[in-house]
């Protein structure tokens, strides 16, 4: 072969992937995000009991003793927790994101998979509050890591007429894992006194990033853009691309967008979970009715999306979000016979962005840059989050403890969300 052919040959686009490798993709895509999930629902659901148990060796007592925890304390060391996860979700979100790239979707993946698992193991060793969240902080590393190679990675193995089925793929994935965590801490009850064991359960996902890193097969969109030069050089510098003017705006907004449901979950709609174990002990049947309106909503958000608009669809699940968690926190308490139907609709509304977010973010980046850019914005997003559950974390201190006021409070996040939505750019089907 002639150098001309050869170099001609080398340019040539990677081939498509089968059918198959298409399915694969997604189901490994699907089982990294959902592992993801499982690890956001370990968290909210051993982090109180957690606290109280290592309080309660602090102060003296032992594990047989009465022992009274300080609410505000607890509320306060919960929301820290919470905190780490989003804080450490940011920084993977962008690291994950940049790697995968520059050396590859499927092996950013893979690394973000075993980042995860292990150190979500890791809390099992934790012996005071500030080792468990130093964990937290690393397992948050993965997290984000996860979505921004999972979203990538599927959305460009899959046709574009494919792509709002992927979504609700990609959506559903971590609330079917918090489902799970759900249904087998109503089973197996996380205490004071078992939430080692629990936190272990974390680990399991580490042979699917082995799986994923050695086996999987790359994105041909990302392949080919190793052909590009121009590409290439931008790959190289992804996140400086992305504050470029060419792209700035749709950065700023998809930030803004991503950060709007992830504070109204976690730093709103979250606090059902200890407000509900604090009153009627039932936290994780709270988690579960809210899991099951979550895996409902994020299956339907990216069809929704495609059907009636971006934009439209976003400001209305705003406005529905807002009213619903305005009257659980009002007009309900944990026990009540409609309390737990509310909460099932919390779940729905809040979590029907989740499904919206993997199909418009892409949407606003080119390839050369798109994992970094949905890693960017969306766990952007998570660093403001993470300052939101601090505040909210004082405004236990403020309100004595009163969960409901909290709520009350952090679920006005969703009217941002109403005016920020008005400046987005219109991508996809309007």
């Amino acid at each position: 072969m002639s150098l001309a052919a050869s170099t001609a040959a080398s340019e040539l686009p990677p081939p498509a992937l089968s059918p198959a490798e298409r399915r694969v993709v997604l189901a490994a895509a699907f089982l990294c995000w959902l592992g993801a999930g499982v690890q956001m629902g370990l968290v909210q659901l051993s982090s109180r009991p957690a606290l109280v148990a290592m309080f309660q060796r602090a102060d003296g007592a032992t594990e047989g003793d009465a022992y009274a925890a300080d609410e505000k304390r607890v509320g306060d060391g919960f929301a820290r927790q919470l905190a780490a996860l989003q804080f450490g979700a940011a920084v993977g979100g962008v690291l994950f994101g940049r790697r995968a790239d520059r050396r590859g979707r499927s092996h950013a993946m893979g690394l973000s998979v075993l980042c995860y698992s292990l150190c979500a193991g890791a809390a099992f060793f934790a012996q005071s509050p500030t080792q468990l969240l130093f964990t937290r902080f690393l397992t948050g590393l993965g997290i984000g890591g996860a979505w921004p190679t999972a979203v990538a990675l599927a959305g460009e193995a899959w046709p574009n007429a494919a792509k709002p089925k992927v979504a609700g793929v990609i959506g559903v994935a971590a609330n079917l894992g918090i489902l799970l965590v759900a249904h087998i801490a109503s089973e197996f009850a996380i205490t004071t006194s078992t939430w080692r064991v629990a936190v272990l359960f974390g680990a399991g996902p580490a042979l699917l990033g082995i799986l994923v890193f050695a086996l999987l097969p790359e994105s041909p969109s990302w392949l080919a853009t190793r052909t590009s030069k121009s590409a290439a050089a931008k790959s190289a510098a992804p996140v400086r691309e992305l504050f470029r003017p060419a792209l700035l705006r749709n950065t700023l907004i998809g930030i803004a967008l991503a950060t709007v449901p992830l504070l109204g979950a976690w730093g709103s709609s979250k606090w059902m979970f200890p407000w509900a174990d604090k009153v009627a002990h039932n936290q994780a049947e709270t988690q579960a009715v809210w899991a099951y309106g979550a895996v409902i909503a994020s299956a339907l958000g990216g069809w929704i999306a495609d059907l009636c608009g971006r934009r439209i669809t976003y400001f209305t699940v705003s406005l529905a979000s807002l009213v619903i968690n305005l009257c659980v926190y009002q007009f309900l308490q944990p026990g009540d016979p409609l309390f737990l139907p509310a909460v099932f609709f919390v779940g729905l509304s809040g979590t029907l962005f989740f499904g919206w977010l993997p199909l418009y973010l892409p949407e606003l980046f080119p390839t050369a840059v798109r994992a970094t850019g949905i890693g960017l914005t969306y766990n952007s997003g998570r660093i403001a989050t993470a300052f939101g559950i601090l505040g909210a974390g004082l405004l236990m201190q403020t309100f004595d403890g009163k969960y409901e006021l909290v709520g009350t409070t952090t679920s006005c996040v969703y009217a941002l969300g109403m005016i920020v939505i008005l400046f987005a750019p219109a991508a996809g089907k309007k």
